[in-house]
């Protein structure tokens, strides 16, 4: 490959990366000899199959990897859970929500991720975008985390569904109404309210 074409596609991973599909690749005129080429000197690496990475000086995040591979879906449960201080859990699996009409993604076995899925119209709702060193990736808020663990109780479990909105109700930054509305519009305002009424 010449060296101009490997700073293009270099740029591409810049501009549209992390992590792109071959598909990607092959509509910016890489084919596969191309392909073969960037694995053979290095350039890129394979994470899993059909998707690739720029070989960057440091590693990706966990979070930034499997974002790459599934860039509609949201951290939830238990990984966002982590980001905003609302469980002791030391969760060994990342938690990822997806659109319902989708398939669920091929992932590579580390780290791995369980998935949740629910429609369209609310996947969005409390999504926030976060920086992950340099990487944006997908969160839910604190509220809407809150609403998922009585959502999804039986996978998560009552105790972790009660730690959670315990220390969201000692959080400074709560936000009780916004804490309604998700649970009106998620269906788990009755087992919302039955906690914030005797804690808040």
């Amino acid at each position: 490959m010449r060296i101009e074409q490997r700073e293009k596609t270099k740029q591409f991973f810049i501009a549209q990366g992390p992590i792109l599909s071959r598909a990607d690749l092959v509509g910016q005129g890489i084919g596969d000899r191309g392909l073969q080429d960037l694995l053979q000197d290095g350039s890129i690496f394979r994470v899993r199959q059909g998707y690739y990475q720029w070989n960057v000086a440091h590693d990706l995040s966990d979070f930034a990897v499997i974002q790459g591979i599934v860039p509609e879906g949201v951290f939830s449960l238990f990984t966002s859970a982590v980001f905003h201080d609302l469980t002791t859990v030391n969760p060994m699996r990342l938690h990822m929500t997806i659109p319902r009409t989708k398939r669920k993604p091929i992932v590579p076995d580390y780290p791995p991720v369980d998935f949740y899925y629910i429609s369209e119209e609310l996947l969005k709702l409390g999504q926030v975008v976060r920086d992950d060193d340099g990487v944006n990736i997908c969160v839910y808020d604190a509220e809407r985390t809150v609403c998922d663990f009585f959502k999804y109780q039986n996978r998560t479990g009552k105790d972790a569904a009660e730690e959670v909105i315990k220390n969201y109700l000692r959080s400074k930054t709560r936000n009780i109404q916004k804490l309604y509305d998700y649970a009106e519009r998620l269906r788990v305002l009755k087992h919302i309210k039955n906690y914030t009424e005797i804690l808040a």
